[in-house]
């Protein structure tokens, strides 16, 4: 499958709109983000979105990111959009001036082997923020 990855604008309302229509299609059970903060990625098939991805300061270290919540369509999973989500986010991140970049999942096998197969490695953060099944990792950018 064919996937173009763009950085898009959220305050755009039709970007807006798109990115909370892929995260109830990727992961119908979780609570909506919105996204006002931070900067978004859509990956398209042709025309149509077929996953999202977010990236906001860290609150865990100075000069870091966090990986925020990326997602895929049922249809396109598998053809390794994630792990492109994940390296153009760290592009974007490198070029900004960033040193780390930081996330967590939680019982995600697939996006921990995504982290992994992108450079990751598991940590312990000063201070856990997520569920306490979480697991923490980081990379140096």
């Amino acid at each position: 499958m064919k996937v173009i990855c763009k950085k898009v604008d959220p305050s755009n309302p039709e970007v807006e709109e798109t990115i909370i229509e892929l995260q109830r299609a990727c992961l119908p059970h979780d609570a909506l983000y919105f996204p006002e903060e931070g900067v978004w990625w859509i990956a398209y098939h042709g025309r149509s979105p077929v996953a999202f991805a977010c990236l906001v300061p860290s609150q865990q270290i100075s000069d870091g990111v966090y990986l925020g919540r990326c997602g895929v369509t049922p249809l396109a999973r598998g053809g390794g959009i994630q792990r492109r989500l994940i390296r153009a986010r760290l592009t974007w991140a490198k070029r900004q001036g960033f040193n780390w970049a930081v996330s967590d999942t939680t019982d995600n096998e697939p996006s921990a082997n995504n982290l992994i197969s992108c450079g990751f490695r598991l940590y312990t953060p000063a201070t856990p923020h997520s569920f306490a099944r979480a697991l923490y990792w980081k990379k140096k950018l």
